[in-house]
């Protein structure tokens, strides 16, 4: 009767096990089918453009500004990237003429942290910000508005990584340091930027495994500065494409101002809308 029992554990041991197997494949193959599905999809765009509402407010505690800012989004020529223009803008209630563009980008550089300016300004889907990424865990069931989604875990590369020198690499010798935010919201770094005090950027995103399509993500940022943020993002899948229908970041940076130390709060807001997505059929 002893060996019975002990074979009879060992056997559901081993088919327990089994089943976790099983199950782990299918959540890798899950993530690897979408990955591979929407580079194709990316990869044979026809035109593609985008119509983006933004709220960007920055709150110091004794005061917040507020721009207002609507963008389209399209691809530029052949090339997988795309580019945003500033269709509206107001600030703390005053709206600037778009066609200034130099007053923009001043305005809106004193509202950017390194981190929110190429998120304003660039339009970049998950699978472009995976390209480096690395598995910081293994995928687990979760569940989002009732349903059961796979939620996966990522570390990524800090995209500053890699990027051209800046003009702080460029300055003449002997030049004083240029130290103020450049218009699109980074600070001067590049592909010589110490590892050491790059931000460490975790993602973590959320895939319906009935439909293979993309429902969320959610980004983490932070820095060796205590500078934090958090970027929330909602998806649909439209004509092949899961893309952004809403998103939500959050943060807080101190800053040195006068001798003393403030804690910026940030609240950026966006809606997409008016998506226009060709893909050429296939025969």
């Amino acid at each position: 009767m002893k060996i019975y029992r002990t074979i009879t554990l060992s056997l559901l041991l081993f088919l327990t096990a089994a089943g976790v197997c099983a199950q782990e494949q299918n959540e890798r193959e899950l993530y690897r089918s979408w990955m591979q599905g929407q580079r194709a999809i990316l990869s044979s765009l026809s035109d593609f453009s985008v119509h983006a509402e933004i709220k960007h407010a920055v709150n110091s505690g004794g005061g917040e500004r507020v721009a207002i800012i609507e963008m389209t989004f399209s691809r530029d020529g052949e090339g997988p990237r795309v580019r945003g223009e500033v269709d509206f803008l107001s600030l703390n209630g005053d709206t600037l003429d778009v066609s200034e563009r130099k007053r923009i980008q001043r305005s809106l550089s004193a509202m950017m942290t390194p981190e929110i300016g190429p998120m304003l300004n660039e339009y970049i889907l998950p699978i472009q910000l995976l390209a480096g990424a690395r598995p910081a865990a293994e995928p687990v069931e979760d569940e989002i508005g009732g349903r059961t989604m796979i939620k996966y875990a990522f570390a990524l590369t800090p995209r500053e990584q890699g990027r051209r020198p800046s003009a702080e690499g460029r300055r003449r010798p002997g030049s004083p340091p240029m130290q103020r935010q450049r218009p699109d919201g980074r600070r001067p770094g590049g592909p010589g930027m110490d590892r050491m005090n790059a931000p460490q950027q975790g993602m973590m995103i959320w895939l319906d495994p009935e439909t293979g399509e993309l429902v969320q993500t959610r980004m983490h940022v932070r820095s060796p500065s205590d500078r934090r943020l958090m970027a929330e993002t909602h998806f649909e899948r439209i004509n092949g494409l899961d893309v952004p229908i809403s998103r939500l970041v959050r943060g807080a940076f101190p800053m040195q101002r006068r001798l003393r130390t403030i804690t910026l709060v940030l609240d950026h807001y966006t809606e997409y809308s008016d998506y226009v997505i060709t893909v050429p059929e296939t025969e």
